[in-house]
């Protein structure tokens, strides 16, 4: 069983290697310090993958998940989906949203198998490995 943490300033370089391992530009250290600077912001870690999340007025959004390339498949990113939303439940927030690439049908899968629909796109949105992919807005009632 995973144990997790919540996530603070300590966890910044952690966080900020395992998302350079993830996606084609990774955030810096500051990007993430910025941002766990907000006091909107929350998340989650563990020592496989990490969450981080905006609250604001019973709404979320994920901003992240990354999971490490060994620790992938393994149900990591849908534990710290589940220890999300039963905290974002304790705190009454009613919706989660996302965005993600159409080329990452890995995560497409992992958010509609976590009961997510789509709401919406935005063309052309994001540039991967040299082509524009449209971002997919999603949203789970909780």
């Amino acid at each position: 069983m995973l144990h997790f943490d919540v996530l603070t300033p300590a966890y910044i370089p952690i966080m900020a290697a395992l998302h350079a391992l993830s996606f084609d530009r990774g955030w810096s250290e500051k990007e993430f310090s910025d941002l766990l600077n907000l006091p909107t912001t929350m998340g989650f870690i563990s020592s496989e993958g990490f969450i981080l999340c905006s609250v604001v007025e019973g709404e979320a959004e994920i901003i992240t998940l990354c999971v490490s390339p060994e620790a992938r498949r393994k149900g990591v990113a849908s534990a710290l989906l589940k220890k999300t939303e039963e905290n974002l439940k304790k705190h009454q927030v009613h919706s989660l949203f996302l965005e993600v690439g159409t080329w990452n049908e890995v995560a497409l899968s992992l958010y509609h198998k976590a009961g997510f629909v789509e709401k919406g796109r935005r063309k052309g949105y994001y540039l991967h490995a040299g082509s524009h992919y449209d971002a997919i807005l999603m949203e789970k009632e909780l």
